[in-house]
């Protein structure tokens, strides 16, 4: 009524088979995985690139902000200088 039991080499290879398909699988996961993660870094490089281009446009305006408040701050000082210059007259 039952079928007999299998045998232990008979279990082995059923366990080597199902090992087999689960490393199978574990590789195409793998496979899957990297190139995901190729696509990835493809689909980074050019926002990458934008934003070493916005870094460095940030560095340029900041320097130049950094001009431009030097030249106040010179101008001011030869505004008062003058306005000492004319109320000491």
């Amino acid at each position: 009524s039952h079928p007999p039991p299998p045998s232990s080499q008979e279990d082995l290879s059923m366990m080597s088979k199902e090992g087999e398909k689960w490393q199978q699988e574990f590789r195409r996961k793998i496979d899957a995985f990297e190139e995901a993660k190729k696509r990835t870094e493809q689909d980074l490089d050019p926002l990458r690139a934008t934003l070493r281009d916005l870094e460095n446009e940030v560095m340029e305006q900041t320097e130049k902000i950094r001009g431009v408040k030097k030249n106040i701050s010179d101008n001011d000082m030869r505004i008062k200088a003058m306005l000492r210059s004319v109320a000491t007259n």
